[in-house]
């Protein structure tokens, strides 16, 4: 995938604006769990024990102790990866394959920003090869089904149902300041989600 299709995949993912990500349906069985998804619990202000605002640094290592080391670092050498702009100063982008994290601020300080979990950026594809099998605090994740979501949010999810380019998006808790977006590659009762992101993200 070239530049500017990941820029797009990025936009929408940070901004839940774009679409048409080379990913495929989600297959993974949604019950399983790692050591990593048991820690990492996906929250709308930040991912397990690492809050949003909390310095850069701290939380790359706390997440690369969990998981393993990142497969991509803005930050270090050259790179092709287009970087969305978020408040608070220059953007850093650091990915662990399909979980992307980001953190704005003056070099040397900045702070985490927003997370993605769903496309990775450097491959352009929506693979979790890493298995993580990461959750929100209300066990919604990668290959979680639309019936399920709505069985267990109940109110809380908005769906946009968009037959145009037949992709659906969602919201949970979307009123408050802080929550949580994600994506449905169709629109059928069946389909699994394909990306979750923290909300307010960033925008390319």
């Amino acid at each position: 995938m070239h530049a500017r299709a990941i820029a797009i995949c990025l936009t929408f993912l940070l901004a839940t604006a774009a679409v048409g990500c080379s990913a495929s349906d989600r297959e993974s069985d949604t019950t399983t769990s790692s050591p990593a998804s048991n820690l990492l619990v996906l929250r709308p202000d930040g991912i397990g024990p690492f809050r949003i605002g909390a310095d850069a640094s701290a939380v790359i290592e706390g997440i690369s102790a969990e998981i393993g080391g990142w497969s991509a670092d803005t930050d270090e050498g050259e790179n092709t990866i287009p970087i969305p702009s978020c408040q608070g100063g220059s953007t850093r982008l650091v990915a662990w394959d399909n979980l992307v994290l980001l953190f704005s601020g003056p070099e040397g300080a900045s702070t985490f920003h927003s997370w993605t979990y769903g496309f990775d950026p450097v491959t352009g594809n929506a693979e979790d090869v890493r298995k993580l099998g990461l959750r929100t605090v209300d066990g919604i994740g990668l290959g979680t089904t639309r019936t399920e979501v709505e069985a267990a949010l109940g109110t809380r999810v908005t769906i946009v149902d968009d037959p145009t380019i037949d992709v659906a998006t969602f919201t949970i808790d979307g009123t408050d300041a802080t929550h949580v977006s994600g994506r449905f590659p169709d629109l059928d009762a069946d389909t699994r989600v394909q990306t979750l992101a923290s909300e307010p993200g960033c925008s390319s």
